[in-house]
């Protein structure tokens, strides 16, 4: 019994470890962003930098409304093709499918 408590704590430790790098290295993403986008940041108000749609990088000039335009359009489409198809697709299988397609399927969607 011993033992098992011992490699207990030691996973325990491990996982604390592991979950403090994972956040250490997150901050240091953050921060290699923040100090490699502040002279935009200080030149600029953000509500300028996000709904500006000028885009010339050699005049300083750098509006983001195309990019977060284009990515909720893509986010739109992608929904508006997914969602019908996930729900059909559960439908089909709850209700319809048979038994040897359920189990078929099942595992290939889990691992999505």
């Amino acid at each position: 019994m011993q033992l098992r408590r011992l490699k207990d704590i030691l996973a325990g430790r491990m996982m604390m470890v592991l979950a403090l790098a994972s956040g250490l290295i997150v901050f240091f993403v953050a921060g290699g962003l923040l100090v490699k986008a502040w002279p935009i940041l200080s030149s600029e108000s953000i509500a300028t930098l996000l709904f500006s749609s000028a885009w010339e990088p050699m005049k300083g000039l750098f509006g983001f409304w195309p990019f977060l335009m284009g990515t909720l359009w893509v986010t739109g489409v992608a929904v508006v093709i997914a969602v019908p198809l996930c729900l059909l697709t559960a439908i089909y299988l709850s209700e319809y499918a048979h038994r040897w397609v359920r189990e078929w399927a099942m595992p290939l969607i889990d691992l999505l």
